[in-house]
């Protein structure tokens, strides 16, 4: 079952918390995960090559990773956002296994990456 609460808007802005559970019939599949980044200026290039090779290995090698996007905020270019979506939960654990995440994972702590949040969503909307 999916509980939506709404809190009162804040400044025209609504708020939604939303609580889904594994067996609610609302969730579909796709376990989609949103990190995000805050990269120093001087290596944002060099973080950006690394997204785009985790990228390309993930949707190439991995039959469960479905898509890998960075995406940057118009307004802030130290901020990258990875969101990825796997088939489940399994698929993404493979992910965390494989060499290419690796070689990111050593890289982001060497380039002084702060990862800010991870997210992992479940889509409810569009129903499969």
């Amino acid at each position: 079952m999916v509980v939506h609460t709404m809190t009162p808007p804040t400044a025209g802005i609504t708020f939604w918390a939303c609580n889904v559970k594994k067996d609610d019939p609302f969730m579909t599949s796709p376990l989609t995960i949103v990190a995000e980044f805050r990269i120093p200026a001087e290596h944002r290039d060099h973080f950006l090559e690394l997204c785009a090779y985790d990228s390309a290995h993930s949707v190439a090698d991995e039959s469960g990773c479905q898509r890998f996007e960075a995406v940057c905020p118009l307004d802030d270019p130290q901020t990258i956002i990875l969101v990825e979506v796997y088939d489940d939960e399994a698929a993404f654990e493979a992910h965390l296994a494989t060499p290419h995440f690796k070689v990111f994972e050593v890289a982001v702590k060497e380039l002084g990456a702060d990862l800010v949040s991870l997210r992992k969503t479940a889509r409810i909307a569009p129903r499969a």
